[in-house]
């Protein structure tokens, strides 16, 4: 894969987003980060990672910024409300026929309610999910769950809906959500784990 494409969108003066993407052929595979920036920290990174290190893996995303602290606020979109035509580059990526999406999130779900570091959902087949979990616990010191009805998780932070982007990105799409010190801490190891699950399936 060669070096991303970058394009800056310039909000005002204060606030910007730059979006990239770069394509390998044969197109199988996409690691994509629709939050990366300052909206959720080191996501960008592992998408590039991945795609860096594995074979026929394009990359998209989107980073946003905002010089008073509030990135998160200016520029997240949830997933399933993601359009293409409201980033540079994805009308393209959405045209590709790819197999496999990743895509890298961060969660903070209510202290109230048990959950892992990463949390592996969306709509690929299980065996594709485990696959994830399997080789990201032996990357990485982190607890990690395939999301399941009923684990207090699911409704919110499984990426199952089909209008999901890693849904519509690919017919086996794969949502990691984790939490803020897992990124910050593992986030390198996490993604090594994604590229060495994505081999195997590959």
């Amino acid at each position: 894969m060669n070096g991303p494409d970058l394009t800056k969108q310039r909000k005002d003066s204060t606030t910007w987003r730059d979006d990239f993407v770069a394509v390998d052929e044969p197109a199988r595979i996409i690691s994509a980060a629709p939050h990366g920036g300052d909206v959720e920290p080191e996501t960008a990174e592992q998408a590039i990672t991945v795609a860096e290190t594995t074979p026929s893996c394009s990359v998209w995303g989107c980073r946003g910024y905002d010089e008073g602290g509030n990135a998160f606020d200016t520029w997240h979109e949830p997933s399933h409300l993601i359009s293409p035509g409201d980033y540079a580059y994805l009308p393209d990526v959405k045209r590709l026929d790819f197999e496999t999406a990743v895509t890298y999130h961060g969660y903070s779900p209510s202290l109230d309610v048990p959950h892992p570091d990463v949390y592996v959902g969306g709509r690929a087949p299980n065996r594709v999910l485990q696959q994830v979990v399997d080789e990201i616990r032996g990357c990485a010191d982190v607890e990690v769950w395939i999301a399941e009805q009923g684990d207090g998780l699911y409704r919110e932070y499984s990426g199952t809906d089909p209008h999901n982007l890693t849904n519509w990105l690919a017919d086996k799409g794969i949502q990691l959500e984790q939490t803020y010190s897992a990124r910050q801490e593992h986030g390198t190891q996490i993604a090594e784990g994604v590229a060495r699950a994505l081999k195997v399936l590959h």
